[in-house]
């Protein structure tokens, strides 16, 4: 396993700029995009954007670094620019405010770009490589999102704790299995889990209790794309189906 770099690691932020620590490198204002676009991609990325705590539908446009979401209460769509075309969106609430922040990561720097929804400011972390899948989740359950990266080959995760300057390493997974990390058992943190895409199965490590949880959702050519739809502080199953732009979502609150 290659190291990661921890220069410019991200910290707690607990204000607004005068917060954001010299662990995070602020680099001014931007418009998040980096270069004409190289390829095609539309993925999910669905968080709570607008801090009304439900999850609001969102797709990532590659060829544009458009962020399209769907206000959960209002219904009416928004929109805002944060990427290029080799960027993976990895949204979290990284500031601890309460709404979703657009986060993309260059697989081949290992360098996450955030714009923090608090302050019109964007910070950039070092933290995974190439061969590293990026994810993020409240991991230890302090309000804060951490940065994480996920091991396709060996099915580890290595999760750089947002604000206690400390790192953790955890096995859950293997080669088939795409990491969907989510609050699943509604404890506040965020639970270890793995998509197998040939069976639409889900692998839960709940952290309230230790225990697996295992649960079908989906078909082979769905994407993952967990958060809480429904507002009962638990992350609901659902998957995302680029070729028609729908979401198919099982609240945990009523299993429908």
């Amino acid at each position: 396993m290659t190291s990661f770099s921890r220069t410019g690691l991200l910290r707690a932020i607990v204000a607004c700029l005068a917060a954001i620590t010299a662990a995070l490198t602020t680099i001014g204002q931007e418009t998040g995009i980096r270069a004409a676009p190289r390829s095609a991609g539309i993925s999910a990325a669905a968080l709570d954007y607008d801090g009304d705590g439900i999850a609001d539908p969102c797709a990532y446009d590659a060829t544009t670094g458009a962020w399209t979401y769907r206000a959960s209460v209002s219904g009416a769509a928004a929109s805002l620019a944060w990427g290029w075309a080799d960027a993976e969106a990895v949204p979290g609430d990284f500031d601890g405010d309460g709404k979703a922040d657009p986060t993309v990561y260059h697989r081949d720097s290992g360098i996450w770009y955030i714009s923090f929804s608090s302050c019109n400011a964007m910070g950039a972390l070092p933290w995974g490589n190439m061969y590293a899948r990026p994810v993020a989740g409240d991991f230890n359950g302090d309000g804060l999102s951490d940065p994480a990266v996920y091991v396709q080959d060996s099915g580890e995760w290595y999760v750089y704790l947002n604000g206690l300057n400390t790192s953790i390493a955890v096995q859950w997974g293997w080669h088939e299995a795409r990491p969907i990390p989510a609050d699943y058992d509604g404890d506040g943190s965020t639970d270890f889990t793995v998509f197998h895409r040939a069976s639409a199965a889900w692998y839960i490590l709940q952290s309230a209790s230790g225990t697996m949880r295992a649960e079908n959702w989906g078909w082979k050519g769905a994407r993952p794309a967990p958060a809480d739809y429904d507002g009962d502080g638990k992350a609901d199953l659902a998957v995302y189906d680029k070729t028609a732009a729908a979401w198919y979502i099982l609240n945990s609150s009523s299993a429908t």
